[in-house]
Order: C-alpha cells, then structure tokens, then sequence
C-alpha cells in the first residue's frame, strides 16, 4: 500500500471513529426518547418524534466529524511525527501544482511514511459521554414504563364524572344507581 492509500486510508478510519462515538452517544437519547413518547402518546407520535430525533442527530454526527478533514490529519500528522518535518499538507496536494523542491519533499514524506507506518491517529473514544448517554436513557426508560397510567381514584372522593372519563378504560366504578321499590 502506497503513502497516498495509506494517509486516505488514516483519514477514513478517523471520520469513522468519530462517526460511531457520536452515534452511540446520540443512539440511546432517541431511542429513550421514543419510549417516552410512546408510553404517554402512543406509537404515531412515538415514531414521528424518534424519524425527527434521528434526523437532528445525524446533523449532529455530521457537525462532529466535519472538523476532521485533510487539515487536521496534517496537523495531526506533523504533531505526531518529527520526522516529517511539519510538511504533511504536502501530502494532500495537487502534484502538477508544486513547485520541484515541493515535489521532492513529497516524494521523501513518501518513503519515510512507507519505511515507517503511520499508527493510528482516530481521537480516542469518549467513553464518559458514552456511558452518561446510555445510563442516562436506561434511567429514563425506567421511568417511562414504571410511571402509572393515570392516578388511581378512590370510591369517596366525591369527584363528578364526565362523559370522557366514564369511557375511558380502567377500574370498573359505579357512575349511577337507581333503585325501585
């Protein structure tokens, strides 16, 4: 594999990293979200709010993996490896645009990145963000199916029933009696 391969091939794997740590993250939130929206307004709106969640964050994980381009893996490059002498941009352009002493610094940061691999330069994983976002969401969804449907009513409490409430669903009660002699 040549430097060139080599270098798109560091800058993929890096876009890749961020893509997934900001994906596990966001993927528990909406999915929490989607549960409580579910439990207290039923499966349309549950599935409406999880499509526009999932759409805010794929901005999202757009908006983190959009700083980490050619200029950041030079940089990256050039704080990484003394050996190749803060010239990285070098390897990110054109070839008919540089100049001939350009040309052969490229071709040295060539050899040197094919005599020496470079290792992995992926940003670490944010296992903290990771773990809040699923504790968080595991918490949440608790919440959601262990929340009551609605108050229960006691028999005494003298409240007058309306004709919404006497179809809904739940506790059988008496609404009215009436007796003959």
């Amino acid at each position: 594999m040549n430097a060139a391969a080599r270098i798109a091939e560091l800058l993929l794997r890096a876009r890749r990293r961020v893509a997934c740590d900001a994906g596990l993250v966001a993927l528990p939130l909406v999915l929490a979200l989607a549960l409580i929206a579910w439990r207290f307004a039923g499966i349309a709106v549950a599935l409406s709010l999880a499509l526009l969640a999932s759409v805010v964050a794929g901005f999202a994980i757009r908006h983190r993996v959009r700083p980490h381009d050619r200029a950041w893996l030079a940089s990256r490059l050039d704080a990484t490896r003394t050996d190749l002498d803060d010239s990285s941009d070098l390897l990110f352009a054109n070839e008919a645009a540089l100049g001939p002493v350009q040309r052969l610094q490229r071709a040295r940061l060539a050899e040197r990145l094919d005599a020496r691999p470079v290792a992995d330069l992926s940003p670490p994983w944010s296992r903290r963000a990771i773990a809040i976002a699923w504790l968080l969401s595991i918490v949440l969804a608790a919440i959601a199916i262990l929340w009551p449907h609605q108050a229960p009513v006691s028999a005494g409490d003298g409240a007058a029933t309306t004709p919404s409430s006497v179809g809904m669903a739940g506790e059988p009660r008496l609404v009215s009696a009436t007796l003959q002699v």
